[in-house]
């Protein structure tokens, strides 16, 4: 008579691994507190026993089948930047149109970073295994990441990433965007180029940043600390905060890239009461391609941001992290492409 196979079991992993039962839900979970020799050591165990095949061919549909809603988490730490702009505006309705065809409910949650009653609660909306959580991580910085690290419910990061973290991430490509609005920039004949970034740091900022200054160094061009203003990132504050920067400062370059359109909406404003003309005097492009950018005088030549893939690709990758026991590391970059206006002139 043929031996009943035994079931695959964490038991029976943690068993042969001769760890513990939290060490191997830990490794096979991805969180954080396991060491990378031991993870790689259960994960050859558990594909030994045949433990994923078995999990994943019975359970997929029962998994989602227990998820009774998706809850957007928006993580706020001051404020600036996740607010009710057109950019949010749609990126939480492509959100909720892709929930819907899913059949899921959407649910809300806002999370004041800075108050302590509040970093409580979302542990507690983490530790609910019946709710999928995308959570809006455009402010959260890395200190912000143990509240995410005993989540009991499954969840991804929407608009940043962390690198090294190995937390699953749906984000833009802002390297790529820095790089192609600086190659624009210099396509058309700019040297001088500066760059309009926030003063309130975050990730996407600073991979922005990044693409901008591997644009310039690929073209042997200089990179002026000078010239790289910060600014509050909203009209008003990046409006205030330029001109104060360009009384202080008497040496302009012919080019900026801000880091989105609300910066960029504020400087040219400011430039236009120093009585400088944009694109003739200094040429401005900027990212996201939100309605902002038609509005202002001259219109805004911008790095567009698919926002209704963005969304939509959240929720698929949400519900597909349900589904797939196997852990694994998802970081999915939407790209990006270049909108011609009428805010840079040519220079060749």
């Amino acid at each position: 008579m043929e031996k009943k196979k035994t079931k695959p079991t964490i038991k029976l992993i943690a068993s042969e691994a001769g760890v513990s039962l939290a060490t191997v839900s830990n490794a096979l979970n991805g969180k954080p507190g396991v060491n990378q020799e031991t993870s790689k050591q259960v994960f050859a165990i558990a594909k030994k026993l045949g433990y994923f095949e078995h999990n994943s061919k019975s359970n997929n549909s029962m998994r989602l089948k227990e998820i009774r809603a998706i809850r957007v988490i928006k993580f706020r730490r001051h404020g600036l930047v996740v607010q009710d702009t057109p950019f949010f505006s749609e990126l939480l309705n492509s959100i909720e149109t892709e929930s819907n065809i899913q059949g899921f409910e959407l649910l809300f949650a806002q999370i004041y970073g800075k108050l302590p009653e509040d970093r409580r609660r979302m542990i507690q909306l983490l530790e609910d295994k019946n709710v999928a959580n995308i959570i809006l991580a455009t402010e959260m910085c890395k200190e912000d990441l143990e509240l995410i690290e005993s989540a009991e419910a499954p969840f991804l990061l929407l608009d940043s990433y962390f690198r090294g973290s190995g937390i699953n991430s749906v984000t833009i490509n802002n390297y790529e965007a820095g790089y192609m609005a600086a190659s624009h920039l210099i396509e058309k004949g700019h040297q001088q180029i500066g760059m309009i970034n926030s003063s309130t740091g975050f990730n996407n900022m600073y991979y922005r940043w990044l693409g901008y200054k591997d644009a310039l160094t690929h073209a042997d061009l200089p990179i002026r600390k000078e010239w790289e203003v910060q600014v509050e990132p909203t009209i008003k504050g990046s409006y205030r905060d330029m001109l104060q920067w360009l009384s202080l400062n008497s040496t302009l370059p012919t080019a900026f890239f801000a880091a989105n359109d609300m910066m960029a909406a504020g400087a040219v404003r400011a430039l236009q009461e120093r009585g400088l003309q944009v694109p003739d005097d200094v040429s401005i492009i900027s990212m996201d391609n939100t309605p902002v950018c038609q509005a202002v005088n001259p219109s805004l030549s911008t790095i567009h941001v698919y926002k209704q893939e963005l969304g939509s690709t959240a929720v698929r990758e949400l519900l597909s992290i349900v589904q797939n026991p196997e852990p694994c590391h998802r970081l999915v970059e939407v790209g990006v492409r270049l909108i011609e206006r009428s805010s840079v002139s040519s220079r060749v």
